[in-house]
């Protein structure tokens, strides 16, 4: 007998490529750290940017920062021309932020940054007070596609304290959002001769809140991951935002997931971590299965563009996710160093569970009937349940019957009255139910000659 949890994603273990030694022919990439002008206590969106177009498929950029000139930090965000890119930032009177685009998409669209970072002004500073803000290339490195290290130059952005006008935030700042959607924007200095563009999408006129939140809603249906908001206002003040959902320090590609699947890994703690990044609550189920046993370990409710941090699952258990409707999903493996994430892989693997073999029976014509198979069921522990269905082929001759509550062992019994000399085959489906999604069945073959 074979029990399969059909589907699943295999989780798989991306580990960059190994840093390639410095050479004379490595490809020059030059990068440009934006220069900003923002009040005290307003915020500014850092941003680097590409000086031409490139393919960055992995790598680290550090940016120093004035902790005197800064103060409150906002979302890093990393972006890919094709969606992909994923990775991991941290703050400390710096960013540093390593990210992965597997298809090089990262710098590889003009006018698109390869990192921001939104930081707020510290409140007192004088007008016309500035900063700069450097890469730290000694511990900065980008790989092309093939793998090798870009000799990196970088030119310094300027900081000035002035003007009124900022963007703090865009709300929902990505996800596939259809036409009417609301989008607020927080920040300073809104008044009513203050002007909003979105590069590609059309947007209603701004409807003026306070002078630190206004409104616009699409005219059409967008993802807006990534895309340029532009404020300008009468008195000749502008600034300039990319939109991108709060991630809580990790970076979360545009893929997205209804079931993940993370086996065991040797040595290792890891979890899940997930985006909703819909306009909807989204039911999310966290379980494990150990052997011989299936248990949730917690079924929460994420509200639209919340991060989730499900419990985390034994060390020798394999762990599950299932959510009710499609959402941003990536898998973190805990070492001594730090934590390393990456997305699940793709859908459609099969996962054997114990028993592994088939049932079947051998019966000639004249003798006695053949007598009941029990196969032994995983333990359910904490929610899940079974359910038990026989294909149409087999129906006729075979029924299953399941015992224990929950399901702990499984009968199966043949009846050969009246059938002709010949093999039948069929399959019984014990399907694990769950609360946040449907079924993911084992199924059990089964034949009878």
């Amino acid at each position: 007998m074979k029990l399969h949890l059909i589907p699943v994603f295999v989780c798989l273990a991306a580990s960059a490529a190994p840093p390639a030694a410095a050479q004379a022919t490595s490809t020059p990439l030059t990068l440009i750290v934006s220069s900003e002008t923002a009040p005290a206590g307003g915020w500014v969106q850092i941003k680097v940017f590409a000086a031409a177009p490139c393919q960055i498929t992995s790598g680290t950029l550090n940016l120093k920062l004035d902790p005197a000139f800064f103060r409150t930090t906002g979302e890093t965000a990393v972006f890919s021309a094709t969606g992909d890119a994923w990775g991991s930032g941290f703050m400390n009177n710096r960013v540093w932020g390593q990210f992965t685009s597997p298809s090089g998409g990262i710098g590889q669209l003009p006018g698109l940054p390869v990192l921001t970072r939104s930081m707020q002004v510290a409140a007192g500073l004088t007008t016309g007070t500035t900063t700069s803000v450097a890469l730290d290339l000694s511990n900065s490195n980008l790989n092309d596609p093939s793998g090798k290290p870009y000799s990196i130059t970088a030119i310094s952005g300027t900081i000035t304290v002035g003007g009124t006008l900022t963007i703090q935030s865009v709300t929902p700042g990505g996800g596939p959002l259809p036409a009417g959607t609301v989008i607020q924007i927080a920040g300073t200095g809104f008044d009513a001769s203050t002007t909003a563009t979105l590069d590609g999408v059309s947007l209603s006129p701004p409807q003026l809140l306070n002078p630190q939140q206004m409104i616009v809603a699409l005219g059409a249906a967008a993802e807006l991951t990534g895309k340029h908001l532009h404020l300008a206002s009468a008195a000749g003040e502008q600034a300039d935002y990319f939109c991108a959902l709060p991630q809580g320090g990790l970076y979360f590609p545009l893929t997205t997931y209804e079931s993940v699947y993370s086996p065991y890994p040797q040595g290792h703690a890891r979890s899940f971590v997930a985006l909703n990044q819909t306009r909807s609550a989204v039911t999310v189920t966290a379980w494990q299965r150990i052997t011989g046993e299936a248990e949730i370990l917690e079924s929460v409710t994420v509200q639209p563009g919340e991060l989730y941090y499900p419990a985390a699952g034994g060390y020798m258990a394999n762990l599950y996710l299932t959510a009710s409707a499609p959402i941003r999903v990536m898998t973190c493996l805990n070492y001594i160093g730090g934590v390393e994430c990456s997305p699940p892989g793709p859908a459609g693997s099969t996962i054997a569970v114990e028993p592994s073999s088939s049932v079947s029976w051998n019966w000639q014509v004249g003798t006695a009937q053949p007598r009941a198979a029990s196969v032994t069921l995983p333990t359910l522990r904490g929610g899940p349940s079974n359910s038990v269905s026989v294909s149409p082929s087999a129906q006729p001759w075979l029924t299953a019957q399941a015992q224990g509550s929950p399901f702990s062992t499984l009968t199966l019994t043949p009846n050969a009255s009246g059938l002709q000399p010949g093999t039948y085959t069929g399959v019984v489906t014990v399907g694990l139910n769950l609360p946040a999604s449907s079924a993911i069945p084992p199924s059990i073959p089964a034949s009878f000659r």
